[in-house]
């Protein structure tokens, strides 16, 4: 008995012992390795400078860089999550019949890949266009006109897919030249304008993110408009019927303002983040009921340690929100970050520290598969030109405590 009695208090004392070391930071609760699958490059036939995220079908990530390929506009490129198998599949060219220098993500639909560029096509004011997975049949679905009454154009997010139907917005255009809310046949037909975004002080303005669909109902930021010119959060239906400002954002210090990424959307309960607001005017991330009630900052980025300027959006995955920020850190490159979905346990994984093996200051937003984060970051890397990452945990406190307990099964 006193045998047992001693095998049982050796762990409880080391369990309390690394729960004080925990609770001063000398042993991470939770931590992450991050490993770089690939650098870009200065030579023509690679991209460079991504400003979107990756897009996941099984093993094969998908993603757009601004600048680089052999026409200096930007590529569309393919690679496995295990970091090989880089192929460009479509360097963009400008002018007519092309786009250039493309800004979001790629939306995916079994082998045909959706996306937008904020410049080429005829006007230069950019254009929505479609693509097979493996590279073939690049296609502009449309391009945008400078003609105020009856276009949007510089589209700055992503299409949201919903059966046959592509929806979109533009940051400028439109009736006010606000920016437009439009949505196109996966085909190229019946492309229409919804929403005119109208500003200060009812309606939002110029937005940078990407729509969010539930049913039959879109949920989108504007980077602008407002009561107070900071932008909102506002709701529509995919008719364009009922559009409603759910949020205007007052910025400094209890709220956040200029959001420049997406929504996103668990069950009634909407998560994003903003580049500016909070105590700090770093940004913030915030949780809002989907009829506009109970607004609440999750968190408010302090920079320094923590970080600042979000220009990405969230990802969830169970009771946990993770994502990056462009500037902060302990090295000002940005950072990774985790928080749980009431606003506790934020937690940095991983600072940026840019060079050859890192990347720095990324606008994007993560993928998750499995246990693993995928990403990509603006610059950094050996040729400062950005990178392709993967994020892996480490064992946390949990698992130490295993490991202690494990001899107890003898």
């Amino acid at each position: 008995m006193k045998s047992l009695a001693k095998q049982l208090l050796i762990p409880r004392i080391l369990f309390t012992f690394i729960l004080i070391l925990a609770a001063t930071g000398m042993i991470p609760i939770a931590n992450a390795q991050l490993a770089t699958l690939y650098e870009f490059s200065s030579g023509f036939d690679d991209g460079q400078a991504p400003r979107g995220d990756l897009t996941l079908s099984g093993s094969t990530l998908y993603g757009m860089t601004q600048l680089r390929g052999s026409n200096e506009y930007g590529v569309i490129f393919k690679m496995d999550t295990d970091g090989s198998g880089y192929t460009n599949l479509h360097k963009f060219a400008g002018g007519s019949g092309d786009g250039s220098q493309p800004f979001g993500n790629l939306t995916l639909s079994g082998s045909t890949l959706y996306g937008m560029t904020p410049a080429g096509g005829n006007n230069g004011l950019g254009v929505i266009f479609k693509m097979n997975t493996d590279g073939s049949n690049y296609t502009n679905l449309h391009e945008f006109l400078s003609t105020l009454l009856y276009n949007g154009f510089l589209p700055y997010g992503d299409l949201t897919l919903s059966g046959s139907t592509l929806y979109g917005m533009t940051h400028l255009g439109g009736s006010n030249n606000f920016g437009v809310i439009f949505k196109i046949d996966t085909n190229g037909s019946n492309y229409a304008i919804l929403h005119h975004f109208a500003g200060v002080p009812n309606d939002g303005r110029s937005p940078y993110g990407s729509l969010t669909l539930s049913g039959s109902t879109l949920y989108g930021m504007t980077w602008q408009g407002g009561n107070d010119n900071y932008g909102v959060i506002f709701k529509m239906d995919t008719n364009g019927s009922s559009h409603a400002i759910l949020h205007h954002f007052a910025g400094v210090p209890n709220d956040g303002s200029s959001p420049h990424g997406s929504l996103t959307l668990s069950g009634s309960t909407l998560y994003g983040m903003t580049s500016g607001g909070g105590t700090n005017n770093y940004g913030v991330v915030f949780k809002m009921d989907t009829n506009g009630s109970s607004y609440t900052n999750l968190h408010d980025f302090g920079g320094s340690e923590d970080g600042r300027y979000p220009f990405g959006s969230l990802f969830l995955s169970d009771d946990s929100l993770a994502g990056m920020t462009y500037e902060g850190g302990s090295n000002n490159m940005g950072v990774i970050f985790i928080i749980t979905t009431d606003g506790s346990n934020y937690t940095n994984l991983h600072h940026f520290a840019g060079g050859s093996g890192d990347g720095s200051t990324p606008f994007g937003t993560l993928v998750k598969v499995d246990d693993y984060y995928y990403g990509m970051t603006y610059s950094g890397g050996g040729n400062n030109y950005g990178a392709v990452f993967k994020l892996v945990p480490e064992p946390t406190i949990f698992v130490y405590v295993l490991i202690l307990l494990l001899p107890l099964r003898h």
